[in-house]
């Protein structure tokens, strides 16, 4: 489970907050969409909580303990993180990426050993990738690099899964796929799930909850079509929508900016 307790964010002491008194709870299995507009907190958020930024105030903890405590292997075995944009420094093929996961498990001295190959191998089965596993990862397109970093995670074997924009420059099939993928590993391994996105429809699609942030603080908190509202899109994003049902599925339709 992630805690989030009360968390306050400032870049410098006498630098405005970025995040002001945020709060909340993610339980295992759950699935949760962070949603806000540029330069509301998201990014800054996902690092508190994944322990590369300390929060100036509050805590995060995951099952109990708080990460920023923690030294970086004992992090890696809480939480897992995939980024938005995935540059290696030198030409590893695909397994030898989805390998780099096992890394915090595996001793100082010690070289990845068969547990840890197998870890690997059923990572890239479970987001469907194996045929990748000799590519090379430069070769790959957006989409497909994606899905080999969310294996990466997977093979981190960590409870906490954190996704900064995973959607971002994909596709709309790719943008499915990935979202698919997360949705149905999270309820197989009962990961607990926070991801950030843009697209108020993937968070309507895919999330069990979303977290809406405004101004560095939680605006609203709750089921997504619940959260997702037309009155919020227009407080939070400045946006005149209307959210309808299609399908048994809510969806936004956005008319303008306001």
């Amino acid at each position: 489970m992630i805690r989030v307790s009360d968390v306050r964010f400032r870049h410098a002491a006498a630098g405005p907050e970025v995040l002001r008194g945020v709060d909340f709870a993610i339980a295992p299995g759950e699935v949760v969409a962070l949603l806000g507009p540029n330069g509301c907190g998201k990014t800054t958020l996902m690092r508190c909580v994944s322990g590369q930024w300390r929060p100036t105030a509050g805590q995060v903890t995951v099952a109990g303990h708080a990460v920023a405590n923690q030294p970086a292997r004992r992090r890696a075995l809480m939480v897992a993180s995939v980024a938005q944009d995935h540059e290696m420094s030198f030409d590893y093929d695909v397994f030898e990426v989805v390998l780099m996961g096992r890394t915090a498990h595996v001793g100082a001295f010690s070289a990845p050993g068969r547990r840890d190959r197998q870890a690997a191998e059923e990572a890239l089965a479970q987001v469907g990738v194996s045929a990748l596993a000799a590519r090379r990862f430069a070769e790959l397109s957006g989409g497909e690099r994606q899905m080999v970093m969310v294996a990466r995670a997977l093979a981190q074997a960590a409870p906490v899964l954190l996704l900064d924009e995973p959607t971002s420059h994909l596709d709309l099939r790719n943008q499915l796929l990935v979202l698919q993928t997360v949705r149905a590993i999270a309820a197989q391994r009962g990961l607990t799930v926070l991801m950030s996105l843009h697209d108020p429809n993937l968070a309507l699609a895919f999330a069990d909850r979303v977290l809406m942030l405004a101004d560095g603080g939680v605006h609203a908190d709750g089921p997504a079509p619940q959260v997702v509202t037309a009155a919020n899109l227009a407080t939070v994003f400045g946006v005149e929508a209307e959210v309808v049902e299609l399908a048994g599925r809510h969806a936004v339709v956005a008319r303008r900016a306001i």
